[in-house]
């Protein structure tokens, strides 16, 4: 990336801001994603990933096998997650919703200043979880304005 000509490979930042990939990776892969105004999906499960944006939306279909940290500063986070993960997800004024299906077991340390904190899950340790359950997911969220949501798949 050459930044006094705003080329890369020869192709204008112009051209580039319309730009679009696919990569496909092993499912042992650990990933890092970082972009300013660019939206994220990611599909298949992987071992661990780390994403950045700015005010791009990030979409996580499976969730990674150990870990998984996505900071927005107003893009919006949704996460389907099948497995026990470790979640650490941070929103300035983007929304964030994690999908959890219903064998697992969650622990949430959730805070926002003005946005909502909601779960449609019990948290308590009583009726919607598993007791003595190894398939935990764990998330730890904050937001300043954006809403939290937990639902179940």
């Amino acid at each position: 990336f050459n930044k006094k000509g705003r080329k890369f490979w020869g192709i204008s930042d112009d051209w580039l801001s319309d730009l679009s990939a696919e990569i496909s990776l092993p499912r042992t892969s650990k990933v890092e994603i970082k972009t300013v105004s660019g939206d994220i999906e990611v599909n298949p499960a992987l071992a661990s990933l780390q994403i950045g944006t700015i005010s791009g939306d990030v979409v996580i279909s499976q969730n990674p096998a150990t870990t998984c940290v996505v900071k927005t500063v107003s893009g919006d986070i949704a996460t389907h997650t099948f497995s026990a993960c470790d979640y650490k997800l941070k929103s300035i004024s983007g929304d964030i919703k994690v999908h959890i299906a219903p064998d697992l077991t969650v622990e949430v340390d959730g805070n926002s200043v003005s946005g909502e904190l909601n779960s449609e899950i019990s948290l308590d340790g009583d009726s919607d979880s598993l007791a003595g359950s190894n398939k935990v997911v764990t998330i730890t969220t904050s937001t300043i304005s954006g809403d939290f949501n937990l639902v179940r798949n």
